[in-house]
C-alpha cells in the first residue's frame, strides 16, 4: 500500500515537472512551433514519457494551461472578494472589483507573486492555442465569474446580458493589454520593469473604467504613480 502511494506521489511530481517544462516552451515558442521533443529535451525526459502521461500535444497544452491557471495562479480564488460583497451596497462591489483586478495584475506582473510563464502561455492561447483550449479557459472564466455577473445585475438591474457580455470582454482586454503591450508601456513610462506604484495605478484605472461602465460608485484607492513630468 505504501509503495502504491509513493508511486502515485512520484507520478504527480513527474507530471508537474513535465507541465512546468511544457509551460516554458509553449510560452516562448507558441503552440504551433512547439514539439513534444522540445519539451522532452528541456525536461530531460524520454519522448515516450510525455506521450505516456499526456498522449497528444493538444492534450498536453490543455493540461499545461490547467496547471498554470488553476494550480499555480489559483484563478478560481482571485475573485473571492466578491463573496463578501452586498449588491444593496454598491460600494462593496466596487471595492471587490478593485481587489480582484489587483489580484489578477499581481499574479501576472508583480515580482514575488508573478507566476512564471503565465503571461506567455496566455498570449500563446490567444494567438494559436486552438478552439478547444480557448473554450476550456472560457468555461473556466465564466464559471469563476458567474457570481460576479449575478451580483452586478442585482446591483444594477438595468444591465442586460448584452451589457455584461461587452463589459466582460472589455475587462479581459484591459487585463491582457499590459502583457502584450508591456514593451510599449514600459518604454512610455520609463520603467525597466513594472513598479509596485505602476501596478497599483493600473489596477485603480481599470477599476475606474469598469465601475463607470457598470454604473457603480468609484472606489477610493491609493494611486501614487505619475508620469515623470507630473512628478517633478
Amino acid at each position: 500500500m505504501k509503495s502504491k502511494r509513493k508511486e502515485n506521489k512520484n507520478g504527480k511530481r513527474t507530471r508537474a515537472h513535465l507541465l512546468d517544462a511544457a509551460g516554458s516552451i509553449f510560452a516562448r515558442k507558441g503552440y504551433a512551433a512547439t514539439s513534444i521533443r522540445d519539451i522532452a529535451k528541456l525536461a530531460h525526459t524520454p519522448f515516450g514519457g510525455i506521450t505516456y502521461h499526456f498522449k497528444t500535444k493538444k492534450n498536453l497544452f490543455k493540461k499545461t494551461l490547467e496547471h498554470f491557471v488553476l494550480d499555480n495562479a489559483r484563478f478560481d480564488t482571485l475573485f473571492e472578494a466578491f463573496d463578501n460583497a452586498d449588491p444593496s451596497r454598491p460600494e462593496t462591489l466596487s471595492k471587490a472589483m478593485f481587489i480582484s483586478i489587483r489580484n489578477l495584475i499581481y499574479v501576472c506582473h508583480k515580482p514575488g507573486m508573478r507566476i512564471k510563464n503565465i503571461n506567455g502561455l496566455i498570449m500563446t492561447l490567444l494567438r494559436d492555442g486552438g478552439s478547444e483550449a480557448n473554450k476550456m479557459i472560457q468555461v473556466l472564466g465564466d464559471k469563476t465569474m458567474e457570481n460576479v455577473y449575478r451580483l452586478l445585475v442585482e446591483a444594477n438591474p438595468r444591465l442586460s446580458r448584452t451589457d455584461i457580455y461587452w463589459w466582460s470582454h472589455m475587462f479581459w482586454a484591459l487585463i491582457f493589454y499590459p502583457m502584450y503591450g508591456e514593451l510599449l508601456l514600459r518604454s512610455e513610462s520609463g520603467q525597466k520593469k513594472y513598479s509596485q506604484e505602476f501596478l497599483d495605478s493600473l489596477a485603480a484605472r481599470i477599476t475606474y473604467a469598469c465601475c463607470v461602465t457598470l454604473g457603480l460608485p468609484i472606489p477610493v484607492t491609493e494611486d501614487f504613480w505619475r508620469m515623470d513630468e507630473e512628478s517633478k
